[in-house]
Formats: C-alpha cells, sequence, structure tokens
C-alpha cells in the first residue's frame, strides 16, 4: 500500500508541476497584465471612436462595384431604392448597422474581460481574452478604416493584432505551447503575412488572385495541429475544452458560409431589402459563437458536457436521413426487453420471426432477397430462469469478504460538497468508489478495461451490487467524477481505508521502502564462481 501511495504523490506532483509550468507569477504576471490592458484599451477605443464615423458613412451612397460597396456596408441608389419601397429609411439602415457593430464589440470584449478577470494568472486563458479583445478589430477593419488619415495606423495595427491574435490562440490552445515545436513557424508566417497584408495593402501580392491560398493554409495547420494535440498531448480537461470550442467554431464557420451564399444572391436582388437586413443579424449572431464556446472552454467547461448534446444531434440525424437504422434499433430495444421477461421459447421464436421481418423490410436495398446457398447464424439465447447472483457467487468468495469487511457508507458525507443540491441523479459514490478498490486488486490501469471486466464477472457485479440485465456506468462518467473529487478526497479515502484494514488486523504498522537507485557493482565477470563451488570451499 506504500507504494501505491508513492506513485499517486509522484502523478500529483508531476500534474501540479505542470500546472505550476502554465501560470504565471511575480513580475511576469504583472507584464502581461499591464500589456492586456494596454492593448484591450488601445482596442476598445478605436473600435467606440469609430462608430461616429462608421455611422457617417452610412449615410454616403455608393457608386462603385457591387464587391467594394458590399465590404464597405454602404447602399448603393438602386437598393435604397429598394429599402424605401418597403418603407425604411437610410437612417434607419445606417442606425441598424451600427447597433449590430456595437453588439460585437461588446460580447467580444465582456467575454475577454471576464476571462482576463477570472483566470488572468495562467498563460493560455490570458490568450484567449486577449485574443477575444482584438478580435472584433480584425472584423471590423472596414469600420476602422473610416476613422481619419491621422489614425490610418493605430487602426491598421488594431486590425492587425486581431488577425494574428485569432491563429495564435489555436496555435497555442488548449495547453498554452507550441506542440509540437515546429508549429511556431507557422505563428512567424502568419505574422509576415497579416503584416504584409495589413500595412502594404499597395504591394501587388494583396491584389492577387491567389491571396487567399495562405489563409487556407492556415486554417488547414490550425485543424491538423488541434486533432494531434487532442490524440496525442490533451489531458481529459484539455480534450473537453477543444469539443467546446471546435462545435463553436464548427457552427460559426459553416453559418458564415452558407449566409455568405446567401447573401450573395440577396445582395444582388436589390427587391429583398428585408431579407438583406435579417442576413446581416445572422452574420453577427453567427459570429457571436465563437467567444460564447471560447467562453465555456475557459471558464464552465466542467458544468456542460458537449457529448450529450453531440449525441442528440446525432439522434435527429439517424431520424431524419437514416430512419431504417433508427427504426431497427428501436425494434431490436423492444425485442431485447420482451426477451427478460418471456420464458416460452416457441413464442419467442415467433416474436424474433417477426421482428427479423420488421428489421429486414426496412433495409435500404428495398428488399429481403437471400440466396439459398448463403448460411445465416441466427444469435438467439435462451433467457435465465429464475437465477440469482446471491445464489452464483460462492459465499467464500473474495469480494463477499471485502464487503463484509470494508464499510463505505462514509464516502457519501466524504463527497457531499462536490454536488449540486438539484439535477439528474449520479453514480453512487459507494459503487464509484469500488471500483476504485477493484482496479487495485485486479490491477487494471485503464477505466474502460476496468468496466469491460466488471461486465464480465458475476462476482463484481455482485460487489457493486449490480444485476444482469441492469446497466452499468459508462467509463467516461468515471473520469469525469474522478476529476472532479480531486486528490484530496481521495487521499482522505486511503487513510479510512487503511484505518478499517488496521482495525480488522489486515495490515500492520511496519513500512517498506524500496531504493531503486541504481549503483555500479564493483565486479569482474572473470571472476564469477558457480555457488556450488563457493558452499563447498564454506564447509
Amino acid at each position: 500500500m506504500n507504494t501505491q501511495h508513492a506513485s499517486a504523490q509522484t502523478v500529483v506532483s508531476l500534474e501540479q508541476r505542470s500546472e505550476r509550468e502554465t501560470h504565471l507569477h511575480g513580475r511576469r504576471l504583472v507584464f502581461a497584465r499591464v500589456v492586456w490592458g494596454v492593448i484591450a484599451l488601445l482596442t476598445l477605443g478605436l473600435l467606440i471612436a469609430s462608430i461616429p464615423s462608421y455611422f457617417a458613412s452610412l449615410h454616403v451612397l455608393c457608386t462603385g462595384d457591387p464587391a467594394t460597396c458590399r465590404n464597405s456596408g454602404q447602399l448603393t441608389p438602386q437598393r435604397l431604392q429598394a429599402f424605401h419601397a418597403v418603407g425604411l429609411s437610410l437612417d434607419f439602415y445606417a442606425t441598424y448597422e451600427v447597433a449590430l457593430y456595437i453588439v460585437l464589440i461588446g460580447v467580444y470584449t465582456v467575454i475577454g474581460a471576464v476571462i482576463f478577470w477570472r483566470r488572468s494568472d495562467d498563460r493560455m486563458a490570458l490568450v484567449a481574452s486577449l485574443a477575444l479583445v482584438t478580435i472584433p478589430a480584425g472584423l471590423g477593419s472596414s469600420e476602422l478604416a473610416t476613422l481619419p488619415s491621422a489614425w490610418w495606423l493605430p487602426g491598421q495595427f488594431a486590425a492587425f493584432l486581431g488577425d494574428i491574435s485569432f491563429f495564435l490562440f489555436f496555435y497555442l490552445f488548449p495547453t498554452g505551447r507550441f506542440v509540437p515545436r515546429w508549429t511556431r513557424w507557422f505563428w512567424v508566417a502568419v505574422v509576415v503575412y497579416w503584416a504584409v497584408n495589413v500595412f502594404f495593402p499597395w504591394l501587388p501580392f494583396n491584389s492577387s488572385p491567389f491571396l487567399a491560398l495562405p489563409v487556407l493554409g492556415f486554417i488547414g495547420s490550425v485543424l491538423i495541429i488541434q486533432v494531434y494535440r487532442y490524440r496525442h498531448v490533451s489531458r481529459t480537461e484539455q480534450q473537453q475544452q477543444t469539443k467546446w470550442v471546435v462545435l463553436g467554431i464548427s457552427l460559426g464557420l459553416g453559418s458564415f458560409l452558407i449566409l455568405d451564399l446567401l447573401g450573395l444572391f440577396v445582395f444582388t436582388s436589390v427587391q429583398n431589402p428585408l431579407a438583406s437586413v435579417a442576413i446581416d443579424a445572422a452574420f453577427t449572431l453567427v459570429f457571436l459563437l465563437i467567444p460564447l464556446s471560447i467562453g465555456f472552454a475557459m471558464l464552465r467547461y466542467r458544468l456542460w458536457d458537449v457529448e450529450p448534446l453531440r449525441r442528440r444531434i446525432q439522434v435527429i440525424i439517424d431520424r431524419r436521413f437514416y430512419r431504417h437504422k433508427y427504426d431497427a434499433a428501436k425494434v431490436i430495444a423492444a425485442f431485447s426487453a420482451t426477451l427478460r421477461n418471456e420464458v416460452d421459447l416457441d413464442q419467442l421464436r415467433e416474436q424474433r420471426t417477426e421482428h427479423a421481418g420488421h428489421t429486414s423490410a426496412s433495409s435500404p436495398r428495398g428488399g429481403t432477397e437471400h440466396r439459398a446457398m448463403m448460411g445465416t447464424k441466427q444469435r438467439f439465447f435462451a433467457p435465465l430462469v429464475q437465477v440469482s447472483l446471491e445464489e452464483l457467487v460462492p459465499q467464500d468468495h473474495f469480494y463477499r469478504h471485502v464487503e463484509r469487511t470494508l464499510d463505505l457508507s462514509f464516502v457519501r458525507e466524504l463527497v457531499q460538497e462536490t454536488y449540486a443540491g438539484g439535477g439528474r441523479p449520479s453514480i453512487d459514490p459507494v459503487v464509484f468508489f469500488k471500483l476504485q478498490l477493484v482496479m487495485f486488486f485486479e490491477g487494471i490501469r485503464s477505466e474502460r478495461q476496468l468496466m469491460r471486466q466488471v461486465a464480465d464477472r458475476l462476482s463484481v457485479l455482485w460487489y457493486l451490487g449490480y444485476d444482469l440485465g441492469e446497466r452499468l456506468p459508462d467509463h467516461s462518467s468515471l473520469t469525469r467524477i474522478r476529476e472532479r473529487y480531486g486528490v484530496e478526497v481521495f487521499r482522505r479515502f486511503f487513510d479510512a481505508i487503511v484505518e478499517q484494514c488496521q482495525q480488522e488486523k489486515l495490515v500492520w504498522g511496519r513500512e517498506l521502502y524500496i531504493d531503486s537507485t541504481q549503483v555500479n557493482a564493483n565486479a569482474d565477470l572473470d571472476s564469477l564462481t558457480p555457488r556450488f563451488a563457493v558452499e563447498a570451499r564454506q564447509r
């Protein structure tokens, strides 16, 4: 037991050291906060200063090409006539667009400020908050362009920070480091690209038709890096953060592409001003998914799990596009429920044939044709009749002794503070800690492997209190519970178990230490002598 305790302390120390490495302290923390404050004030000040000039520019009609008018947000004379036809004025349009601009700035800035206020000592959280504060400047580069010419350089610098901070966040997320190390060169390429694009717009490079190819390459590198980190680097909590961010970015980019295609048709059709206004609002809502997902990932990823949402969406997709698969699954589930209660084998065979006909009729091929020489193995298991786990587990089994010796009822009070006052009932804490003991007794290192072995062991099912047909907890739930409890709960649980074992005379007071230090032996292979020869001389 002392060896297990030492290994647990080693793991805890490694986790604490890794956590310390991602946190800022002392002068570095003060410097980082000052830099964040300066950049945030500069960006927010420029965005606020651009509101009056942007509002004034929207009252000017655009007579250029459609692409230029669309980027500036200004109306053409034809579109203004369409707005007047539905009772909307130019002043209404300008006010509406400025209101959307203010909402975008406000949401990004507020979420970034909250992350900074809550976790400014964490390096990754600091980068995330800085990105959220500066991204509106990158998105609103056309709005910043309406500032007086004297403010051109500060405005372009703020837009430059917004563009590069977006990619910096994803190159560092979620560990706060460039992993692998060569990914930092992508970041250097991003800085060079946006510096040329923002500060030197007159260069021939910026008018090239291939200008968007580097951006697509950067986005592809971000996807590859995030997949690599999720599979090989991230811990469980970091994977949960990645799921939230990926969900928000995927919904945001997907909706943006759809709305952009719709906007092209709506914009070219001057007869749909109301649809154009609605799409502008939809664009703003789509871009708000990015800060919301990042905020959840940095602050509240433990409270809401994204997996149930993903499974719910998958069920809806199966119902809509894979109806035959969904219906077959429901038929099999209904037959399984009947199988637990039915004893008459003849009646079971009839029901099995009927269910098989239903599932075959819903085949996507549209038929149930079978070739005569093709064998088909029918899976059928006779139901158990009047069998109890209490009778199957021997009275002298090891887990019966464990159940009689160790009283784990104290764990409910031990973990009571980690549960909310309302909500869906969780896994019994006694069951969870019994599973931890099973892992120790059986020498299992993986919770996934643990649940596989529990499903095959009648004695372990009896020890946990689960019946044969009762659904077992999922291994991912055990991982989340373990992370929520924390190290201190396990240390107190360990001390309580040792104390009960001492009371039952199962352990004694001696402590065993194993020294694993390697020491070079002062021996020569040529001087080795067989053991029997040495014993013969000693006699």
